[in-house]
């Protein structure tokens, strides 16, 4: 009887022993398995991802609608509160000091020459003057402004030691005679050290133009009638500028993104390579042509990025692109928003042509993503109408 149960009790063991060397083994197969398949897989994702092909289609992936392609931005997209935006007035605002400094560059591309002979040479003053240099009675080469005339502000140590001081003190129209020095280490060897006489005329002092009424009219008829009245414009304009920024800034600041459409990300990372290779071999071009070589012999070479590197490197800036373009989607999504003419027309306006130039638009970067463009301005303008300013 107990040989009988040894018997069994010993089978037994036999038994789950060989059940546990069974499992083992499965369980073996299957890691082994999974580690064919990881490897596989790696290797499927390390050529597909570093052999992403160029393109210059701008509209890859994207509907007609400039809606990207085969999803619902809103799967992708954590939007914030963006019906409840509350912003101070002082933050969109420009200052005094911001209006005088944008007038003072109007009226510095709209000097005009006084040629009034009674005016005086003093320094700081912006003059236009012409004058031939010589040297023991030789003109020397260099020296002459051949009568094309030439401009200086008096006193900002642009010409040699002497030259300038010596033409305070002179009227408009004046045409007399300044001696100077050139410095021993002045460069050429003509003229170091030497003494030299110049024979000057003074052409005309430059005045600032005044704004006034008559300088809006001549200038901004088309824009203000007054002085007054462009200033408010001007004024309004950056207000709106600041507001879009301030609303666009909140909803990609705000956002978050919980993935990315694989597929779109790679049509953007195509293009942003093209885009390189583009480049690469216009700079390129353009040594050959003048230099008669090559600068670079590779894209890796021209982007100082090894292959790894670089792809990643497209990645992340296709995302980055992505990452606007999807939360301007969800948002035209969420409100279900329409682009209008309007809209439309601010994409060309961006690009700096009338409607007449659309179709040389599409033509070049399709009508997907020119509609894209749209949906940006459609969405902005949505958000803008319902921030709460203080």
């Amino acid at each position: 009887m107990s040989n009988t149960k040894d018997k069994k009790l010993r089978r037994k063991r036999a038994e789950k022993k060989a059940r546990w060397k069974k499992s083992l083994a499965t369980l073996f197969g299957v890691l082994l398995g999974l580690v064919v398949i990881g490897a596989i897989g790696w290797l499927i994702f390390y050529n597909v991802s570093f052999s992403v092909k160029d393109h210059k289609n701008y509209s890859i992936g994207l509907n007609a609608d400039g809606t990207i392609e085969g999803i619902k931005a809103k799967d992708y997209v954590m939007l914030p509160g963006y019906q409840e935006i509350t912003v101070q007035r002082s933050e969109l605002e420009i200052s005094d000091e911001e209006v005088d400094e944008y007038i003072e560059s109007l009226l510095a591309d709209e000097q005009t020459l006084n040629t009034d002979e009674s005016l005086v040479v003093k320094e700081g003053d912006s003059i236009n003057l012409d004058y031939v240099g010589s040297i023991d009675g030789v003109e020397f080469d260099g020296g002459s402004t051949m009568g094309m005339g030439a401009s200086i502000v008096v006193g900002q140590a642009n010409y040699i030691e002497g030259f300038e001081s010596q033409l305070v003190g002179h009227h408009v129209g004046e045409s007399f005679d300044i001696e100077v020095t050139f410095p021993e280490d002045y460069g050429n060897e003509e003229l170091n050290g030497k003494d030299a006489v110049f024979a000057i005329t003074l052409n005309g002092i430059y005045e600032d133009a005044v704004f006034d009424d008559d300088f809006v009219k001549e200038h901004f008829s088309n824009e203000a009638s007054t002085a007054k009245e462009y200033i408010q414009n001007y004024k309004d304009s950056k207000f709106e500028e600041n507001l879009t920024t301030y609303v666009q800034n909140y909803l990609l600041d705000n956002s978050r993104i919980l993935d990315y459409p694989e597929s779109y990300v790679k049509g953007l990372m195509g293009l942003l390579k093209g885009i390189d290779i583009d480049q690469y071999n216009a700079y390129n071009n353009y040594y050959k042509s003048t230099m008669g070589s090559e600068t670079y012999k590779s894209l890796q070479e021209y982007t100082g990025l090894d292959k790894k590197e670089y792809y990643a490197s497209l990645r992340t800036q296709a995302e980055n692109n992505a990452d606007a373009n999807l939360i301007y989607q969800a948002v035209y999504e969420d409100a279900n928003l329409t682009v209008t003419e309007e809209h439309k027309n601010l994409v060309l306006q961006s690009y700096g042509v009338t409607e007449q130039y659309y179709q040389n638009l599409v033509d070049t970067y399709g009508e997907g993503f020119l509609n894209q463009a749209a949906i940006r301005f459609a969405v902005l303008d949505y958000v803008k109408g319902l921030v709460t300013i203080e």
